[in-house]
């Protein structure tokens, strides 16, 4: 208790008063969605108001968010490991639809594991290709923060692993229910098949949900790589002068020789 009595108090943002303000309009627009049964309106509201807290809490360098990034990043930083075990899972599946298509595949219990295999892979194909893209700037940043400490980076390396975690973990519960079954053919098609059902059967508004999120998640996750590759060719060109002229060879009695 005493430590945190004489503990200062943390730094407000330049334009605190006016992230407080866009929140508080936010709850009360959120609020009045909810009053008015307009879920599009209150969940609008309530990102509006997330965005503004995150940007005032979220985004602040201090030791808490700094340790939730440096786990993050030493996750992604690893995350091309994850993927090509991934790719590798999508080849052996892959290969195990083509057979059964053609040849039909028995060798498994297909009709109780196929609709599952089947809605998992655009999941996987998803997250391998995020994976791979998201890896490479997490190792950029990292070997950017060994020898600049970086504020906007470190900005920017938060919004994109928490962008990349809602992206990915969405699109795996989506498509869990999507009939995606019936777009992938077989040889031989049961009428009375194990079917897992559909989001959409059990509840639309879950479905609408995640799909929101999906797309949400995609629009920052886009932005965020948009940033990240701002920030990387702004480091590499700084290193690599646009107009800088490369250097001739010379012989050894130190004259000049031109490329053919």
């Amino acid at each position: 208790m005493n430590d945190l009595l004489n503990k200062p108090a943390t730094p407000r943002s330049r334009h605190f008063n006016l992230k407080l303000a866009v929140a508080a309009v936010s709850i009360t627009y959120a609020l009045f969605g909810v009053y008015g049964k307009s879920f599009g309106d209150a969940f609008f509201g309530i990102i509006l108001a997330f965005i503004a807290f995150l940007d005032e809490y979220g985004f602040d360098t201090n030791r808490y968010v700094d340790a939730a990034r440096q786990k993050l990043q030493r996750f992604y930083r690893q995350g091309d490991k994850i993927a090509r075990v991934l790719v590798f899972t999508i080849g052996v599946g892959g290969t195990a639809l083509i057979v059964d298509w053609i040849f039909s595949l028995n060798v498994i219990p297909i009709d109780v594991i196929d609709p599952w295999i089947k809605r998992l892979a655009p999941a996987l194909v998803i997250a391998a290709t995020t994976l791979f893209l998201v890896t490479f700037f997490s190792k950029f940043f990292y070997q950017l923060n060994v020898t600049v400490a970086d504020r906007i980076s470190n900005r920017i390396e938060i919004t994109l692993y928490l962008a990349t975690s809602l992206f990915i973990v969405s699109n795996i519960v989506f498509w869990i229910g999507i009939n995606v079954e019936n777009a992938l053919p077989s040889s031989s098609t049961d009428l009375n098949r194990y079917d897992p059902g559909q989001w959409a059967d059990i509840s639309p508004w879950w479905q609408n949900l995640l799909l929101s999120l999906v797309l949400i998640s995609l629009v920052w996750l886009t932005a965020s790589f948009i940033w990240a590759f701002s920030r990387y060719a702004e480091y590499y060109w700084r290193d690599v002068p646009l107009n800088s002229k490369p250097k001739r060879a010379q012989n050894q009695d130190g004259r000049s020789t031109k490329s053919k």
